[in-house]
């Protein structure tokens, strides 16, 4: 298995930090309960609560489209609305036809040159 990330960052409307925070609660339920290919889905919020970071590991590219599926549409839209700027990056072995989707995105995919890490 490949595993995929993500990294999302989001700017916040004034006054909508609150609101993305209750929906990346509902998102994680979701990931908790539904998603066994999410590996990781973890939240930063900046100190001024004016933008965060969304940071999620999934085991392969399969599981980071079931994530979106699982998320669905209006969970999405509704987290997208709460930011003045949503941009990202999908970092991993992705297949072409997944770069190429990406190209009128607003997410930035990164392939991979090589991994290391310790448990």
């Amino acid at each position: 298995m490949t595993q995929i990330t993500g990294i999302v960052h989001f700017t916040f409307r004034p006054g909508q930090a609150g609101r993305f925070e209750e929906l990346s609660r509902q998102a994680r339920e979701i990931v908790l309960n539904d998603e066994p290919g999410t590996t990781r889905y973890d939240v930063f919020m900046a100190p001024d609560r004016g933008s965060a970071v969304v940071v999620e590991e999934f085991v392969d590219v399969a599981a980071a489209l079931a994530h979106q599926d699982s998320i669905g549409e209006e969970l999405n839209r509704a987290l997208v609305d709460t930011a003045s700027d949503v941009h990202g990056e999908l970092l991993g072995e992705l297949p072409p036809e997944l770069v190429a989707q990406l190209a009128d995105s607003t997410a930035r995919p990164y392939l991979t040159v090589f991994r290391t890490w310790r448990a």
